[in-house]
């Protein structure tokens, strides 16, 4: 019998995960959903919203309430965008929204549309969400090539700056991080640090993607990625930028003794007494 279950176990940095949607428009040629879910590029892009979300949803909540379990954090979208076209006039995120709100249930979302400022209004005065999206460059022709059906950075850029003015936590993914000269997370960092309240860091697997360009993987290397992480968790240290890893890149800075910082679960951040840093000067 197949599951119905909406609510599930993680097996990333988040506690648990929510993936409404089956596949992604949006297009990133990088996406490690088509390989979980074993489709091909052109059947990904084919989205289907997946069935009774909303009552199973309930159900899920209503199970671990009466087990008495702790939910730290929910990631909406571990596979998918919540936030992708047919979220305009589906609105299932919507809805699973004000279902864990209604629970008090913490929540994480990462997107690549300004779509999510349509739901401002649920994560204003709401202290168990984050609000990110994802910018791994600033080069406007490398984003054409691995995430060709998104928003563009400079609208990803004023989702978080709406978002920070009204004081929502946020969160931005420099991730996958590829080799090339168009990928520079520190100066990322630098640009957005005063509308940035998490940055994230990993690096590109380059396993099981389609469509990447060849130039991508000329300096795909451990001894790459190892130097790269040292310059960024050297800068985030001395500039005091708050920021963690990704766990799927855990074993590589755990193998060359870097410090490990992994995502802090919004339950757990939010019960602390300062949960935003400090804007930077």
């Amino acid at each position: 019998m197949v599951s119905t279950s909406v609510l599930r176990q993680s097996g990333t940095g988040f506690e648990w995960c929510i993936n409404q949607y089956d596949g992604c428009s949006h297009g990133c040629k990088y996406c490690y959903g088509m390989a979980i879910r074993r489709k091909k590029y052109e059947d990904w892009l084919k989205v289907k919203p997946r069935k009774d979300v909303i009552p199973n949803l309930e159900k899920d909540i209503k199970k671990l309430t009466k087990n008495s379990v702790t939910i730290k954090d929910i990631f909406l979208g571990s596979i998918t965008d919540s936030y992708q076209p047919m979220e305009y006039t589906n609105k299932l995120t919507r809805q699973i929204i004000e279902v864990l709100k209604q629970n008090e249930l913490p929540f994480t979302i990462l997107t690549k549309n300004d779509l999510v400022l349509r739901d401002i209004d649920l994560f204003k005065h709401y202290k168990l969400c984050r609000i990110g999206v994802t910018i791994t460059s600033f080069d406007e022709d490398f984003r054409k090539i691995l995430e060709p059906f998104s928003t563009n950075y400079e609208r990803r850029t004023k989702v978080l700056k709406t978002l920070k003015d009204a004081g929502v936590s946020t969160y931005l993914s420099c991730e996958p991080i590829f080799p090339v000269k168009e990928a520079d997370p520190i100066s990322i960092v630098k640009k957005l640090r005063n509308v940035v309240d998490l940055f994230e860091f990993g690096k590109w697997n380059k396993y099981g993607t389609q469509g990447i360009p060849e130039y991508c993987y000329e300096h795909y290397s451990t001894d790459y990625y190892v130097e790269l992480f040292k310059r960024i968790i050297e800068f985030c240290e001395k500039e005091k930028i708050n920021y963690c890893i990704a766990s799927h890149s855990k074993k590589l800075i755990e193998d060359h003794d870097l410090p490990f910082k992994p995502y802090p679960l919004v339950k757990d951040q939010a019960q602390q007494p300062n949960i935003s840093r400090q804007k930077q000067e």
